[in-house]
């Protein structure tokens, strides 16, 4: 395998961090949605395995037969009973076809004086046969967006678009997790980590914009832009909850200047100076 150059190893590493800080709150329910596997119980795993193992066979050789084509070959000598011989085998096979992709016949050529009684075959559920898989470019991202868990709605921009722009999609993830009553922080968390995902679908640009046009997903008291905006508000005798009411609804762009107004209890010139103020922080 190519060795993976300097920015593409960090860039793995940005994905491999968000995704094993979420796999319990995130994976666990999705294999139960998507695979049926309904966990009731885990067990902490060492997930560390070993980088570099070594193993030396006794013999292997490539080798062509009459009636079993091209195959390897592989002879094990054994003089005592050794109960890990079968996955030592499994272990041998494993390195063997990951190395050369081709078929294997094991021998194991014992020469003790007691009876063998290793077993030669793995029980029927060791036997490694293939993997399943969910493909997230698969499933529709509306399915995603159902969840009440955050981390999986964040997978939601990984989905099939159904031929919606990034754009829209990002609007229904980011409205989706404010839909949550998130604090703040997470909130802030989340949209970081979906700006990180936004890269494998060559989004990141269209989250940006989204980002910086919608204050609502930010602390917008920390913001110094909006201090301004704020102090201003509050000598105009509007309260800091009720500005942030009136922020949101503008941000989100689903009522008129008008409604908001009555929503909030305030005058629509109040409203107005208020969207004005929206207008000019975005230049």
């Amino acid at each position: 395998m190519a060795k993976k150059n300097k920015n593409e190893r960090g860039e793995g590493n940005l994905y491999d961090k968000i995704f094993k800080e979420n796999i319990v709150p995130l994976f666990l329910p999705l294999l139960d949605e998507f695979l049926g596997i309904k966990i009731l119980k885990t067990e902490v795993l060492d997930a560390k395995l070993q980088k570099t193992i070594e193993r030396e066979v006794d013999f292997a050789r490539i080798v062509t037969t009459k009636n079993c084509g091209r195959f390897i070959l592989h002879l094990e000598f054994q003089v005592t009973n050794d109960s890990s011989m079968v996955y030592r085998f499994n272990t041998y096979n494993s390195l063997l076809v990951e190395k050369y992709r081709l078929p294997i016949k094991h021998v194991l050529i014992y020469l003790g004086s007691p009876k063998m009684t290793m077993i030669q075959k793995l029980p029927k559920e060791l036997v490694f046969t293939g993997y399943t898989s969910i493909i997230f470019n698969e499933i529709d991202f509306r399915r995603l967006l159902e969840f009440d868990v955050p981390e999986a709605i964040l997978l939601a921009l990984l989905g099939d678009g159904k031929g919606r722009s990034g754009e829209d999609r990002i609007m229904e993830i980011l409205a989706s997790l404010k839909q949550l009553d998130l604090p703040i922080a997470e909130l802030k968390k989340y949209t970081s980590q979906l700006q990180v995902l936004s890269q494998l679908r060559n989004l990141d640009e269209d989250i940006d914009k989204i980002i910086e046009t919608m204050p609502v997903l930010l602390d917008i008291t920390k913001n110094a832009g909006f201090k301004r905006h704020f102090e201003a508000a509050e000598n105009r005798g509007i309260e800091k909850a009720t500005l942030k009411v009136v922020i949101n609804m503008l941000t989100l762009g689903k009522l008129t200047l008008r409604e908001i107004a009555k929503c909030a209890g305030i005058s629509l010139q109040k409203v107005k100076q208020i969207a004005k103020q929206l207008e000019d922080n975005k230049k």
